[in-house]
């Protein structure tokens, strides 16, 4: 059964992601975000809450540990940074990528996960024009190839795909 970090998940985008993982796969999930609580659990079976900041590192650390792939839409390269380093201690070697192509630090993020020698899906939506069903289409095919990469994480290996 495979174990997924999604970080940030209170965000809307990782919560898609967290609603099809828990519909169309039998993976863990563990929810790590700075306001989560208990009761943004919906499958207690499933899902476990981390309630922290990527800054606190021992706690991320902690959040890595037994992890198979990790989540996260990146917002900058710090945090980026850090969570690839910290999946790098725990020999996490999995990470899906959301990288909004208007991001301030695209080029930089987009080379440092491409030079990190982790195994990466970095999956590039485009937010412009955002309509409401515009974003919701982007959000549903970002939890669809996330949670395609859950089932078999062999999927869409160092590969920087197109949403829009």
């Amino acid at each position: 059964m495979t174990k997924l970090l999604i970080i940030g998940a209170r965000k809307s985008v990782p919560q898609a992601v967290t609603a099809n993982v828990l519909a169309e796969s039998e993976a863990e999930i563990t929810l790590f975000d700075h306001s989560l609580n208990v009761e943004d659990v919906t499958n207690e079976m499933r899902e476990r809450v981390i309630t922290g900041e990527i800054s606190d590192e021992p706690l991320l650390a902690s959040a890595m540990r037994d992890q198979d792939v990790v989540f996260m839409v990146a917002n900058d390269n710090t945090q980026v940074a850090t969570v690839m380093a910290q999946m790098k201690s725990a020999e996490v070697e999995r990470l899906i990528l959301v990288l909004p192509k208007e991001s301030d630090d695209e080029a930089t993020i987009n080379d440092a996960v491409e030079n990190s020698g982790l195994n990466y899906t970095i999956l590039r939506p485009d937010w412009l024009p955002l309509d409401v069903a515009s974003f919701t289409e982007i959000q549903h095919q970002i939890a669809h190839v996330a949670t395609q990469i859950v089932q078999d994480p062999q999927n869409y290996q160092t590969e920087s795909m197109e949403i829009n």
